[in-house]
């Protein structure tokens, strides 16, 4: 197991930035984590979020927030 960062080098990653996501991000800023989003509907319009595709979500977030509707497309 890998030992826990300090959550000023952690980053949080946001599967789904919609109004719940928004308010877990708001709940964990003030400890310092950096943040990360992947959602078509939301990109570019949140300061303190950088936003990137799954593939660089995944690889680069310390821990996964879920936000997705289920949906046809989500499913599986």
């Amino acid at each position: 197991s890998r030992p826990l960062r300090p959550f000023a080098e952690a980053t949080i990653g946001f599967l789904g930035f919609g109004r719940i996501a928004q308010g877990v991000r708001a709940r964990l800023a003030p400890f310092g984590f950096r943040f990360l989003a992947q959602d078509p509907f939301q990109e570019g319009r949140h300061e303190g979020v950088r936003f990137a595709d799954l593939a660089t979500l995944l690889a680069e977030a310390d821990a996964l927030s879920l936000h997705a509707p289920s949906t046809p497309e989500t499913r599986g």
